[in-house]
């Protein structure tokens, strides 16, 4: 089996457990893992430069990307707004159309800043680590909640998603040398380049903000009020019944 094909299968197992426990998160995990998907074809941008995959059809994009992204853009979002798993959120904010615009600027902020690193002569991994940063830098001032969803990806996923590389490489021993662009910085841990840890960190921090800014999501903000609004409400009724009590008492 391709040795890309075998890693995008091993994570398998894990997306269909998150669609399980997601609860009311599974739309939101869809929309996400299909969105990215959707941009799976920018994978071409790093074939030759930051990696070469053995392919089943070859070429610089193929079904192992969009498998990859779609499990990628799904677990990372469940892991992100995991306390807030038990609600629903609501996808009428917004129409489609008002999403695909949303989602223009901070992806425009990434590439833009992609394109100035590489014109500045600094490698494309390190590039992209910085469109990544940029674009995130944009959803913040925006959105400075948006915080809140950053520490689990990074905590959680990142760990998860080496663990993947880490289990094909012992299957596949050859699979490091898959990350053989020539613009790397040259450090190195555990046969992968910095650049790998870095952009992973930065990519799973980003991508929940982005489904959340474009489709104006406010999760654990919700699960907040709906753990606590009960308890305010009753702390209100209480407040309120105050005055009366000692009205009637001689």
């Amino acid at each position: 089996m391709p040795v890309y094909l075998t890693a995008v299968i091993i994570g398998l197992p894990v997306v269909g457990l998150a669609f399980v426990l997601a609860g009311g998160q599974r739309r939101v995990m869809l929309i996400a893992g299909l969105g990215l998907a959707a941009l799976s074809p920018l994978s071409m941008l790093y074939e030759n430069r930051y990696w070469t995959a053995d392919r089943i059809f070859g070429g610089g994009w193929g079904i192992e990307d969009a498998l990859f992204g779609f499990s990628f853009g799904s677990v990372v979002w469940l892991v992100a707004v995991w306390p807030a798993r038990a609600t629903c959120p609501s996808l009428m904010k917004v129409t489609v159309r008002q999403a695909l615009l949303r989602a223009i600027a901070p992806i425009a902020a990434g590439l833009a800043t992609l394109a100035a690193a590489r014109g500045a002569g600094i490698g494309f991994g390190m590039a992209a680590i910085a469109g990544h940063c940029a674009a995130l830098a944009y959803l913040l001032i925006r959105r400075p909640d948006l915080l809140s969803l950053l520490a689990r990806p990074l905590l959680v996923y990142v760990p998860y998603y080496f663990a993947v590389v880490g289990l094909t490489t012992a299957i596949h021993p050859a699979f490091p040398g898959f990350w053989a662009g020539g613009e790397f910085v040259g450090t190195a841990f555990f046969g992968l380049p910095v650049e790998e840890f870095l952009w992973m960190a930065t990519a799973a921090m980003l991508y929940p903000a982005f489904v959340a800014h474009a489709l104006d999501l406010h999760p654990l903000r919700r699960a907040r009020q709906q753990r606590h609004g009960p308890a305010s409400d009753h702390q209100a009724g209480d407040h309120q019944q105050g005055p009366r009590r000692r009205e009637a008492l001689p």
